[in-house]
């Protein structure tokens, strides 16, 4: 994930950075991971 980050400081804008980020599968993932986690803790109550 450092690499993403260092990204910014080769030019590219907020906008091509956030382009290039949700075209990486692992970044994908990590939203879909977050939603079941809050779901579990949702469903355990």
């Amino acid at each position: 994930m450092w690499f993403y980050v260092n990204l910014l400081t080769l030019g590219y804008t907020f906008l091509e950075y956030f382009c290039f980020i949700m075209t990486k599968v692992e970044c994908l993932l990590l939203f879909v991971g977050i939603i079941l986690v809050m779901y579990s803790f949702k469903k355990e109550k």
